[in-house]
């Protein structure tokens, strides 16, 4: 939604709130997070019924292949820091075998700087209320 992108979240959760109830699908453009190697580009959609993952890109990048589940499968949805400073979206999914599925998710403009070590999501300050915005809107606040 050109609300999310223009970064009016107050406006952007309410209206998004209601284009779901009426039916639509949103699509977020994120960086999908991964311990050893950062993030590369992913596409989270969401709609009154489900929720997808799509890794975009080079499937050799990404270990975790498609998913979609139905909204309740959504156990858990939050914005966490990590004991770096990174931020990302969490989310906590169950899939169809039963199995606990996580997921993080980085602002679609953050960067990785490589370090000794594993590499640092560097996000923009935007990054904080973004995620927080898209953590409101799974969570129904």
């Amino acid at each position: 939604m050109m609300l999310f992108q223009q970064q009016q979240y107050d406006e952007f959760e309410a209206a998004a709130a209601a284009a779901l109830k009426e039916g639509a699908e949103l699509r977020f453009l994120l960086g999908h997070h991964h311990t050893l190697t950062g993030i590369h580009a992913s596409e989270l959609k969401v709609s009154a019924t489900s929720i997808e993952y799509n890794p975009l890109g080079n499937e050799k990048v990404c270990n975790q292949k498609e998913l979609k589940v139905g909204r309740e499968a959504l156990e858990a949805v939050q914005q966490i820091r990590s004991g770096r400073g990174e931020i990302f979206l969490n989310l906590k999914l169950r899939d169809e075998q039963k199995r606990v599925r996580i997921l993080n998710f980085a602002d679609a403009d953050s960067k990785v700087e490589p370090t000794i070590g594993f590499p640092l999501v560097v996000s923009p300050v935007k990054a904080q209320r973004a995620m927080q915005a898209i953590v409101n809107l799974l969570s129904g606040r």
